[in-house]
C-alpha cells in the first residue's frame, strides 16, 4: 500500500513539474510577454505619463488549480491575510507542492524505507501550512495583548467628541502591528464605501478573538439602538485586563506541571545521546535492526501523544 501511494506522489509530482515549467516557458517566453516587455521598453523611453498604466502582475495559474483553490473553506482561504504574510493561498500551496518534493529526493537519495518517505513527503507538505499557521497565531496573541490599550483609545477619542469612524482611524496611526494594520483596514472599507457594520464584520473574520467580537456586536447595537458606546468600551477594556492578570496568575501554578512535562519529554532523548557517546554498540542496535527501528518508532509516536495529553492537561482556558 505504501509503495502505490509512494508511485502516486511521485507521478503526480512529476506531472505537477512537468506543467510548471511548460507554464513558465509560456508566461516568460512566450510571444504575449514578450509584446508586453518591448511596450515597457517603449514607454521607458518617451518617458510618457502613460507608462503608469503598463503595471502588470505576471501571476502562473492552472484552471483546475484555481477551482481547487476556490472550494477551499473560508477560513483556509483567509489565513494568508490572517498571519499577514505576503503570499496568496495558492502560492502557498505551491510552496507545499514543492517542499513535499523535496522531501521526496531527500528520503529516496539517502535510500529510506516506504514509510520514512510517506511521512516525508507528508512533513515536506505541511511544512509551509505549520508555519503560516505559527504566525498567525502569534499575531493573534500580540493583538489580543494590544487590544485593551486600543479599547481606552476608542472610549477617550469618543469622550472627546470624534466621531466612531475617527475614533477607529485613531486607533490605526497611533497602534502597532497587527491592530493598527486590521483597523486601518477596516477605516480604508468605510472610507470606500463598505457599510460599517460589514466593515466590522471583516474585521471580526480576520481577527478571531472573542474580545474583538464583543467590541463589535456593542458598537453595531449601539449604532441601532443608540448608547454610550464610551462607557461599554472602557468596560470591555476592563474585563480583558482582569482576564489577562488572571490568565498570569494561571500560568504561575501551572509552571511546575509544565516544567515536568518538558523533563519528561526530554529524558528519553537525553538518555538515547548519552548512551550513545558512552556505548555506541549498545544503542546501534536501534537504528541498525528492524525490531530496534519498530521500537524507536513506536516511542517516538508515544512520545508525541504522551507531549500532547501533557500540554492539554496543563493548557487551563479562561
Amino acid at each position: 500500500m505504501l509503495n502505490v501511494l509512494i508511485a502516486i506522489g511521485v507521478f503526480a509530482t512529476i506531472l505537477l513539474f512537468i506543467q510548471a515549467a511548460q507554464n513558465i516557458y509560456t508566461t516568460v517566453l512566450g510571444p504575449e510577454h514578450q509584446r508586453f516587455r518591448r511596450r515597457l521598453r517603449r514607454a521607458a523611453e518617451q518617458q510618457s505619463e502613460s507608462s503608469l498604466l503598463l503595471v502588470k502582475t505576471l501571476h502562473i495559474t492552472f484552471p483546475w488549480f484555481d477551482k481547487l483553490i476556490a472550494r477551499m473553506p473560508p477560513g483556509l482561504q483567509r489565513l494568508p491575510a490572517q498571519a499577514n504574510v505576503r503570499v496568496s493561498l495558492e502560492k502557498l500551496f505551491s510552496l507545499s507542492l514543492l517542499c513535499g518534493f523535496v522531501g521526496l529526493i531527500g528520503s529516496l537519495v539517502v535510500n529510506a524505507g516506504s514509510l520514512t518517505i510517506l511521512c516525508a513527503m507528508l512533513l515536506g507538505f505541511l511544512f509551509p501550512f505549520l508555519y503560516v499557521f505559527h504566525k498567525r497565531r502569534k499575531r493573534f496573541l500580540k493583538f489580543e495583548q494590544q487590544f485593551p490599550n486600543a479599547m481606552d483609545l476608542v472610549a477617550r477619542s469618543l469622550r472627546a467628541g470624534h466621531p466612531f469612524l475617527g475614533s477607529l482611524k485613531l486607533v490605526s496611526e497611533e497602534m502597532d502591528d497587527p491592530v493598527g494594520t486590521e483597523f486601518r483596514k477596516t477605516v480604508e472599507e468605510i472610507t470606500f464605501g463598505i457599510e460599517t457594520e460589514q466593515a466590522l464584520k471583516n474585521l471580526v473574520q480576520r481577527i478571531d478573538s472573542v474580545d474583538l467580537k464583543f467590541f463589535v456586536t456593542a458598537a453595531v447595537i449601539q449604532r441601532e439602538t443608540g448608547g454610550n458606546l464610551a462607557e461599554i468600551v472602557e468596560a470591555i477594556s476592563e474585563v480583558i485586563r482582569q482576564r489577562f492578570d488572571m490568565q498570569s496568575r494561571t500560568q504561575s501554578l501551572t509552571a511546575e506541571g509544565r516544567l515536568s512535562a518538558v523533563v519528561l519529554f526530554a529524558m528519553p532523548i537525553v538518555l538515547l545521546l548519552a548512551l550513545s557517546v558512552l556505548n555506541p554498540t549498545y544503542t546501534r542496535v536501534l537504528f541498525v535492526d528492524p525490531a530496534g527501528q519498530g521500537l524507536l518508532k513506536g516511542g517516538i509516536v508515544l512520545m508525541i501523544i504522551g507531549a500532547l495529553v501533557m500540554k492539554k492537561m496543563v493548557a487551563i482556558k479562561i
